[in-house]
C-alpha cells in the first residue's frame, strides 16, 4: 500500500508514530527517518500506513504560527500593525506572506497570533531561523514603539487582614 498511495517519498519532512524527521530511505517494510536531533528510526510500514502521517514538504509552504501578548492598556491597532511590519521587514518575506489577528483575552495579557508562510525548502534550520528572525522583530519593534509584553501577574484577596496589627505583633516579638 505504501508503494502506491505513496504518502511520501525520501527526502520528504515527515511527522507519523510520534516521530518527526527527514525520510532517509523506504523499503518494503520499513521506512527509515531521521529525526531533527540526528537519531536513526526505523519505523514498520505496516505502522506507518496504519497511523496518521504529516508531510511537511508536499505542499511547499509551511505557516509558522507566534503567540504575541500586549498589556491590557496597549492601542490594539497600533500593537498589529508594529509586529505585522516588523515582520514584513525581514529579508525574503512577502507582505501577502504575513497575517494576524487577536485571539484572546489572557490572564496577564490580550494576545494575538501573527502567521507567517514561508517556502518550505525541508531544512527544519529555515522554518526556525525565520521564526527567530520574526521574535526578534517583534520585540525590537515593540520596545521602539513603548508596546509592552507583560509578564503574568497574580493578584491575591486576602480578604479583611489588618497589615499592621500583624506587622506590630513580629515587632514586639523582635524586643
Amino acid at each position: 500500500m505504501m508503494s502506491i498511495r505513496k504518502p511520501f517519498k525520501e527526502g520528504d519532512l515527515i511527522e507519523t508514530n510520534d516521530f518527526y524527521g527527514k525520510v532517509e530511505k523506504i523499503h518494503l517494510r520499513t521506512t527509515d527517518l531521521i529525526t531533527l536531533q540526528g537519531q536513526y528510526v526505523m519505523i514498520p510500514n505496516a505502522e506507518v500506513f496504519k497511523k496518521p502521517i504529516i508531510n511537511y514538504s508536499r505542499l511547499r509552504r509551511r505557516r509558522i504560527d507566534i503567540e504575541v501578548g500586549v498589556h491590557y492598556n496597549t492601542h490594539l491597532a497600533q500593537a498589529l500593525d508594529v509586529a505585522v511590519k516588523a515582520v514584513q521587514g525581514i529579508s525574503g518575506v512577502k507582505p501577502d506572506d504575513v497575517g494576524a489577528s487577536y485571539s484572546e483575552f489572557g490572564s496577564s495579557s490580550i494576545n494575538f497570533t501573527i502567521r507567517i508562510w514561508q517556502k518550505f525548502t525541508n531544512q527544519e534550520a529555515d522554518y526556525l531561523a525565520l521564526r527567530h528572525q520574526a521574535v526578534l522583530a517583534i520585540k525590537q519593534a515593540f520596545d521602539q514603539n513603548g508596546i509592552t509584553i507583560p509578564f503574568p501577574m497574580r493578584t491575591l484577596d486576602l480578604g479583611d487582614v489588618n497589615f499592621k496589627e500583624i506587622f506590630s505583633t513580629y515587632r514586639e516579638k523582635e524586643r
